[in-house]
């Protein structure tokens, strides 16, 4: 009998650290603010600045919008993959989004696509579009 009670009081306490082990485990988050405005017909999405989070919390902070924001879940919310966010019916203004990894893992920023060229090869562009067609010369400015 003593020995089911003491392999019972190490069960529990097994238990116990798994779950403390469970508890202290990190998770790597940010918050930030981003604004947006929608139209009455088509929400706008927003969607997460890091390739492996998840939003965890989106609140408002400033209304910016003629139309209010009111009642929230109607007018703004987190997408069901929790990938992106939304603002619908004419809400705008300033919102605080907190976006999560997976337990363990460090957040992986989205690269930008945007971005096709470093800042020095986009200066030697200009300079040598400048150069060539002469687009640095002052033109007269007519119709004034």
């Amino acid at each position: 009998m003593a020995w089911k009670v003491s392999l019972f009081y190490f069960a529990l306490v097994a238990v116990c650290v798994l779950c403390v082990q469970a508890q202290q485990q990190e998770i790597d988050c940010v918050d930030y603010i981003e604004t947006a405005d929608s139209m009455f017909k088509e929400p706008t999405v927003v969607y997460t600045k890091f390739e492996n989070s998840k939003i965890w919390n989106m609140t408002l902070v400033e209304r910016r919008s003629f139309y209010m924001c009111d009642p929230p879940e109607e007018k703004f919310g987190i997408g069901l993959d929790e990938k992106e966010w939304w603002v619908f019916h004419g809400c705008g203004g300033l919102f605080e989004i907190w976006e999560c990894a997976p337990p363990g893992e460090k957040l992986v920023l989205k690269p930008n696509p945007e971005v096709t060229m470093t800042q020095d090869e986009a200066d030697k562009k200009a300079k040598t579009q400048i150069a060539t067609d002469g687009s640095n010369s002052q033109k007269k400015l007519t119709g004034f």
